[in-house]
């Protein structure tokens, strides 16, 4: 069982007090741990500096540590590099690193790829993970889906199909990502497809 963190609130670019933003992680944590999960996802960061922070943190319970960025093509929101924040998240100690839930599969993926370039050029080989959301939105900025006309109220009808969904596994897959999640909307059934097409 996983039990997971996020950002906290308080971190504000770098002028957060570190110390307070750990207490509050930490104070989390202590709650998921005594209930005897046996990994810990730092998930929902958009700043990889308090990500580092969040892993330093999690890595003081002796589980491993999987980390998640929400981010796109561009980066985190201060504005440093997809492949730089996966080095820092493995450097950090996570065991785990990826993207989650802003941005669509084929966003997503094209973060992954970015990410094990950047791995593998620095000789890191944590394992790779993909959260995505279950809306296409290739137009969302730098904050994904909020960002669309549609948000929140009529996005339905970007909804992707599980035939994408399928396709997008057996990509994520061949990639080397081995940690695949689901983030908003994508439902069993999409997440079944997943699991149809990476039997062996």
């Amino acid at each position: 069982m996983a039990g997971g963190i996020t950002q906290t609130g308080i971190f504000d670019k770098g002028l957060g007090n570190k110390n307070k933003i750990q207490g509050e992680l930490r104070s989390a944590l202590e709650i998921l741990v005594k209930n005897d999960i046996e990994l810990i996802i730092c998930e929902y960061f958009r700043n990889i500096l308090e990500m580092e922070w969040a892993i330093e943190v999690a890595l003081e319970y002796g589980l491993p540590v999987a980390a998640t960025m929400c981010m796109g093509p561009g980066g985190d929101e201060s504005g440093m590099a997809v492949g730089e924040c996966a080095v820092r998240m493995a450097r950090a100690g996570a065991t785990l690193v990826g993207v989650n839930c802003l941005f669509d599969p084929n966003v997503c993926l094209d973060v992954l790829k970015s990410m094990k370039v950047a791995l593998d050029a620095f000789e890191l080989s944590p394992y790779l993970m993909a959260q995505p959301l279950g809306y296409r939105v290739p137009d969302g900025g730098s904050f994904g889906w909020v960002e669309i006309p549609e948000f929140p109220f009529a996005v339905e009808p970007r909804q992707i199909t599980r035939f994408e969904a399928r396709k997008w596994a057996r990509e994520a897959f061949n990639l080397g990502v081995r940690y695949i999640g689901a983030a908003v909307v994508l439902n069993h059934i999409i997440s079944g497809q997943w699991q149809k097409n990476l039997q062996m």
